[in-house]
Parts: structure tokens; C-alpha cells; sequence
């Protein structure tokens, strides 16, 4: 392996673990949240965290992702790299503090339009303080990868998480600021962490500002904005719809119960969209790609099935473990919030097809309809079914989602898969749940013996469909990593 490829391969890994650790590390901090925070509270913060979300696509522009292609052209020299740079913090200067000082000041506006009430006008101005600061350190994460500087990329990005992790329980359990606590400790880590970005950019810009450079970057940027906000739509829209038609109390059971249901994308969905791409663009011309994509699909297939399972059944103890009773309407939605990514999981094994046809165009497309899709649903559902509704269209949408992205990879990908398996895991997997959550739904120990057993005879029962030994399986993989260790100690 070539120094080019293995330097490739250790920054994906740095990576991963650094955006793994970011998302475990919010899961984490459940207990906390639910514990210092009314329902009202946890509400309020779903929304402060939607409209933040909101806001980032117009306050970036795509500049990072636009910064870090132009960093990287061949013809382009230290002096181009410094006008780049200097153009951009301009820019970014401008542009940032002209539409986060209209945040400000239109504060109450948006306080009474969100809230029907103004004395949430504050939270708008943290907010709007915090986006400003993130912008350049965003601007500055894209530099460290365009550099290949892996490690000094997580070790600020993991900083900053630590810190705000430490602001977060002083904030919360000392002086009991709730909400504008955790607001204030983004903002005082955002502050700091900023630091070594402005400084990176005083000493490596030239000061000028160049029309053809910032319209090229834009020209590329904006191509982005599009597809962060059909994803904003298809994660977070609805709680828009439901502070609209429901209460905070609600989106605070909503945000819970999506919070333990993504706790399957991080496990399982996050890990393999990571490990995916890399293998099959390396493997994807081979002579046996045909059977390893059969194979990795079923073993994906498996672990999301089976982990969704262990969520359906056990959401009420996991709700218990991190939330107090006064959460256990969140249960209502973890299963179905689950359901939805496993939906996700399959969508992103489908990218394999579509990107090896060179048809990556055809994801855009599909991303901005199931965004649309959603929206629809959201209006039709959540009126009338509330969180159950929110959950039951996002479910839909990442179902058309995966449909749309499976009918296009088949079109220009002939490989196929095991669909008959697939419908007999889903059949047995439905009866399973629906026999619970008709029959067996009270919390004795008799239930949850019933539940282990369950749990585990499916798996057998998936392995056995699939016909694969776990053990021979896993016992291989751990060979192989002691036969790579032991080669490169050679």
C-alpha cells in the first residue's frame, strides 16, 4: 500500500472516531439534560437547536466545502493561497456580521413568532453570536483537511466538545441556568476554540479582497446550500409543525424519543457510512465485487434489523435509565424514529451503485423530493397525530427515500440482493412487534424474560436465514487484524 493510500485511510479513521465521539458524546449527556430540564425546557431547546440548524446553511454559504477545493487546485501557489484566504475572512466578516446583526435585532420578532412570547429574544441573540464565531471555525476545519492535518482537526474539535461538556454541568447543575446555559457554553467554547483560527488566518492571509475569488468560491458554495437544507427538512423540520400545532411539552417527549431512536445511526449507520465508500471504491472494478456486495449488504441488513429490534423492545428501560418518568411519552416514537434509520442505513449501502455509474448527480434529486415528500407529511400528519404523526412521516420519507435511491442504482447497477430473505426477516421481525406491543406491554419480569427470548431467536433466526456462522465470522476478522498488526510490526 501506497504512502498515499495509507495516508488516506488513517485521516478517514481519525475522522470517523472524532464524529462518532462528537455524537456519543451528545447522546451521553441525555441523563443530564433530562434530569436539570423541565419538558418545556427540553422543547425550547429542540426548537433553539432547529432554527440554529436553519440558520447555518445561509451563514456558511457551502465557503467550507468551497475553501477546501480551492485550497487544493494544482496551479494555485502560497501567494494565490494567502489572497484566498484573505478574501474569504473578509468576506466572511461582512457577510456574517450584517446577517447576524439582523438576528439581533430583529430578536423579538422571532421570539414572538416561534414562542408568542419576547422574553426568548435573548436565546435569539446567544444563538446569533455563536454562528458568528462557529463560521471561521468552520473555515478553519476545512483548511486542517485540505491539509491532511487530521489529528490537529480533532484535537480542536474534541476540545471544544470537552469544554462545552464542562460549561454544559457547571451551567446547568451549579448556577441552574437551564437552556441559557447550555447556550452560553456553546458560546464560551465557540469563543475560545476560535482562537487558534483567527490566528491561523492573520498569519497565513494577504489582506485584499478578490471579486473573481469570492465568486468562484460562491459559485461552488451555493451549489450546497440546497442540499443542507432538504437534509434540515428531512431531520429537523418537524418541530416546526410541532411547536405550530402542538407545545414544547410535546417536542420535549418528540426530541427524547428521536434522541434514544438515533442511538441505531450511531451504532450501526454512522460506522458503515464511513467504512462503505472507502471500500467500494477501492474494491468496486474487482472481479468478486458482485458476491462481497451481496454479502455485506445481508450482514448490514442483520445488524440494522437486529438492533432495531433490541431498541423496539427495550425502549421503556433504556427511556428509564436516561430520562425521569416524567419523559415516558418519549416512547411512543423511539421505534418508529429507529425505523426510519434503518431506512437510512439501506439509502446509503445504494449510494455504492450510484456513484460507480458516475449518476451522483441522481442523490441531489432524490434527497430534495423525500425533503419535499416530508414537508407534505408533516402538514397531512402532525395536525392531527401530533409527535406520532412527526414520527410516522419521517419513517415515510426515508422509506421513499431509500426507494428511490434503490430503483436508480438497479437502473445503472445490475447487482442484486437477497430480497426474499429481506421480506422473511421483515415479516417475522413485524410479528414479533406487533405480538408486544398488543398482547405483552406491561413491565414484569416475565415480560422481560419474554423480550430476551424473543430478541435472541430472532437473531438466531437471522443468522440461520442469511446461513452465517457469527462466530466463524467474527473470529476471522479478528485473524485478519492480528495478521495486519503482525505484518506491519514486521
Amino acid at each position: 500500500m501506497n504512502f498515499e493510500i495509507k495516508t488516506f485511510f488513517r485521516n478517514a479513521v481519525i475522522y470517523s472516531l472524532g464524529m462518532i465521539a462528537e455524537r456519543a458524546l451528545a447522546f451521553f449527556l441525555i441523563p443530564l439534560y433530562t434530569r436539570q430540564l423541565s419538558t418545556d425546557d427540553f422543547g425550547l431547546l429542540s426548537i433553539v437547536r432547529t432554527f440554529t440548524e436553519c440558520l447555518r446553511p445561509v451563514i456558511l454559504l457551502g465557503l467550507p466545502v468551497a475553501i477546501k477545493r480551492s485550497y487544493l487546485q494544482k496551479d494555485i501557489n502560497n501567494e494565490k493561497r494567502k489572497v484566498l484566504l484573505g478574501t474569504c475572512l473578509i468576506w466572511s466578516l461582512i457577510y456574517s456580521f450584517v446577517m447576524n446583526s439582523g438576528i439581533i435585532v430583529f430578536s423579538h420578532k422571532l421570539s414572538m413568532t416561534f414562542f408568542k412570547r419576547a422574553d426568548f429574544a435573548n436565546l435569539f441573540c446567544l444563538i446569533s453570536i455563536t454562528l458568528f464565531l462557529s463560521k471561521f471555525n468552520y473555515l478553519y476545519y476545512a483548511i486542517l483537511q485540505a491539509k491532511q492535518e487530521s489529528k490537529k482537526y480533532i484535537l480542536i474539535s474534541l476540545s471544544y466538545l470537552v469544554l462545552s461538556c464542562i460549561l454544559n454541568l457547571y451551567l446547568l447543575i451549579v448556577l441552574k441556568l437551564n437552556v441559557k446555559g447550555i447556550l452560553f457554553s456553546n458560546l464560551i467554547a465557540s469563543f475560545i476554540i476560535v482562537i487558534p483560527a483567527i490566528l491561523f488566518f492573520l498569519k497565513n492571509s494577504k489582506f485584499v479582497f478578490d471579486f473573481q475569488v469570492i465568486k468562484n468560491l460562491l459559485g461552488f458554495g451555493l451549489l450546497i446550500v440546497p442540499v443542507s437544507y432538504a437534509t434540515w427538512i428531512l431531520d429537523l423540520s418537524d418541530r416546526y409543525f410541532l411547536i405550530h400545532y402542538t407545545n414544547l411539552t410535546e417536542i420535549g417527549y418528540y426530541e427524547i424519543g428521536y434522541k434514544i431512536g438515533m442511538l441505531l445511526n450511531l451504532i450501526v449507520v454512522m460506522p458503515f457510512q464511513i467504512a462503505w465508500p472507502v471500500y467500494y471504491f477501492s474494491k468496486g472494478k474487482n472481479q468478486d465485487f458482485c458476491q462481497q456486495y451481496k454479502r455485506i449488504f445481508d450482514l448490514l441488513i442483520i445488524t440494522l434489523l437486529i438492533v432495531w429490534l433490541g431498541l423496539a423492545l427495550f425502549s421503556k428501560p433504556i427511556l428509564t435509565i436516561l430520562a425521569p418518568p416524567q419523559y415516558l411519552k418519549s416512547n411512543q416514537v423511539i421505534a418508529l424514529v429507529a425505523l426510519a434509520y434503518v431506512f437510512n442505513g439501506i439509502q446509503i449501502f445504494f449510494h455504492c451503485g450510484i456513484h460507480l455509474s458516475g449518476k451522483s448527480k441522481y442523490l441531489t434529486f432524490i434527497i430534495i423530493f423525500s425533503a419535499l415528500i416530508n414537508i407534505i407529511l408533516n402538514y397531512l400528519f402532525i395536525p392531527r397525530y401530533g409527535i406520532l404523526g412527526a414520527a410516522w412521516s419521517t419513517v415515510f420519507s426515508f422509506g421513499i427515500m431509500v426507494l428511490l435511491t434503490y430503483l436508480v442504482s438497479q437502473r445503472y447497477f445490475k447487482y442484486k440482493i437477497h430480497l426474499q430473505k429481506l421480506i422473511y426477516n421483515i415479516l417475522i421481525l413485524g410479528m414479533i412487534y406487533i405480538l408486544f406491543q398488543l398482547f405483552i406491554h406491561n413491565s414484569s419480569v416475565l415480560t422481560l424474560a419474554l423480550k430476551l427470548l424473543a430478541f435472541s431467536s430472532f437473531s438466531l433466526i437471522c443468522f440461520r436465514i442469511y446461513k452465517i456462522n457469527i462466530i466463524s465470522l467474527y473470529s476471522q476478522k479478528v485473524q485478519l487484524l492480528l495478521h495486519t498488526i503482525s505484518k506491519e510490526q514486521i
